[in-house]
């Protein structure tokens, strides 16, 4: 199938809402399985942050979304 005609698309060809959206429903997700306030203590940041970065007042930095994914995985690993 080619690129960007099957379900997923390759990164490349995410706009910019279409990727802050994605990580906006990550973060919900992760919210769901820890807390707000436990996410926000292991990506290390204000609680406040974290509520902008929900609401799409601030873009979640790419580096913070290795961390969720980081702490995403060993929360899946702890749980087996």
């Amino acid at each position: 199938m080619p690129a960007g005609k099957g379900r997923y698309r390759p990164c490349s060809s995410l706009g910019v809402d279409d990727l802050d959206v994605t990580k906006r429903n990550l973060l919900g997700r992760a919210v769901k399985l820890l807390g707000k306030d436990e996410l926000a203590k292991r990506l290390n940041i204000p609680t406040s942050l974290f509520d902008d970065w929900v609401r799409g007042d601030a873009t979640m930095p790419d580096g913070k979304l290795m961390e969720l994914a980081r702490t995403m995985d060993k929360l899946s690993r702890e749980q087996k």
